[in-house]
């Protein structure tokens, strides 16, 4: 990813002016093969083979994925979705190597935008500021350096650009297999705080105190740990971030482009195809192949006997996984019915 990529970027040229040997320097890429949407590995041998860092391609994998995914469960102490195995394998994997403290991207999107999502607080700017030509220019430019066509940007404004749209759609959705006990639950007042972002001031507090970042980084702490090992994250740095959050939102867009200031600064130091990629991944991994390798019989046990039936439709969401085993209604019963049996909650 862009992030990651940067961060080994600065890391070889800073060994290289101080006459050390970048070769010493491994760096670790997740891979999946016949699962190109989540495979990176191109993307990173790029970047390997132009830094000269010691690659390290991890392949993923186990027989019996539920007991790996067990096991994450119980290390997060809390909910997760089943993509996040490959995270979490790939971190056991890493292990092996003795290495204790590793480096890694996170915060480099809710700092400089890096979601898609942030698109929709961008334009609904500039339509506040009735800057309409400028619009329309960003508009075709997106549609150009991002992953979205005309009516995908179009519905990726009104989602989260308006916060009603947001949490009714959520709200429709939850009612299809989530109990009233459950969403009575939530903390209405508090998701619309999250959600309600007045100016760029406001989304970029929310997305660094209260959403995505701190988020990924409870998780990333437990994952490390579960193996013994440390991250750094050189993105909330808190010089770094005290410097960045004043530049203006049409510098960290700019030509369609998300964090653009960062892509601009990597230029020479990691190849161009890596730069101004547009097919954005995160950590993802293919959900479809660990659930495939979930006994059976211990699926039917949740099914049977669900301690979360409080909170759940559980013939609802069998349903839905017969239809689709990857279904978001059946990762969050997974989810929360694993916990819960896993640390003996009942509701």
């Amino acid at each position: 990813g862009v992030d990651s990529s940067f961060i080994v970027g600065e890391i070889s040229k800073y060994y290289k002016e101080n006459g050390w040997d970048i070769k010493d320097f491994p760096t670790f890429t997740s891979c999946y093969e016949n699962a190109e949407e989540h495979d990176e590995t191109y993307f990173a041998h790029l970047v390997n083979e132009t830094c000269g860092t010691a690659e390290n391609l991890i392949y993923p994998d186990k027989e019996n994925t539920f007991d790996a995914y067990r096991k994450m469960i119980w290390h997060f102490e809390e909910f997760s979705a089943l993509s996040t195995l490959g995270s979490f394998m790939t971190l056991e994997e890493i292990s092996k190597s003795g290495i204790k403290v590793l480096i890694n991207g996170q915060g480099g999107d809710e700092s400089m935008f890096g979601y898609e999502r942030y698109y929709s607080r961008y334009f609904m700017d500039l339509l506040k500021k009735g800057r309409i030509i400028r619009f329309i220019h960003e508009y075709g430019e997106t549609v150009r350096n991002s992953k979205f066509n005309m009516k995908q940007l179009l519905q990726n404004i009104v989602y989260f650009g308006i916060p009603a749209v947001r949490r009714l759609r959520n709200q429709i959705k939850a009612r299809k297999y989530v109990t009233k006990d459950l969403r009575c639950c939530l903390d209405e007042k508090e998701i619309k705080k999250c959600i309600s972002n007045k100016s760029f001031d406001d989304l970029i507090y929310n997305e660094l105190r209260k959403g995505q970042l701190a988020h990924n980084l409870l998780y990333d702490d437990r994952a490390y740990m579960a193996f013994s090992m440390e991250g750094r994250v050189p993105f909330i740095d808190y010089e770094y971030l005290e410097s960045v959050v004043d530049i203006e939102p049409r510098s960290k867009f700019r030509k369609g482009y998300t964090k653009f200031l960062i892509r601009e600064k990597m230029v020479g130091s990691v190849p161009e195809k890596v730069i101004w990629r547009t097919n954005k991944n995160g950590w993802s991994s293919p959900a479809e192949r660990w659930i495939a390798r979930f006994p059976e019989e211990e699926l039917e046990k949740l099914f049977q006997n669900p301690h979360s039936s409080k909170y759940f439709d559980v013939k609802r969401v069998k349903k839905l996984y017969e239809t689709n085993h990857t279904c978001r209604e059946f990762e969050n019963f997974l989810s929360v019915e694993v916990f819960m049996r896993l640390f003996e909650v009942s509701a």
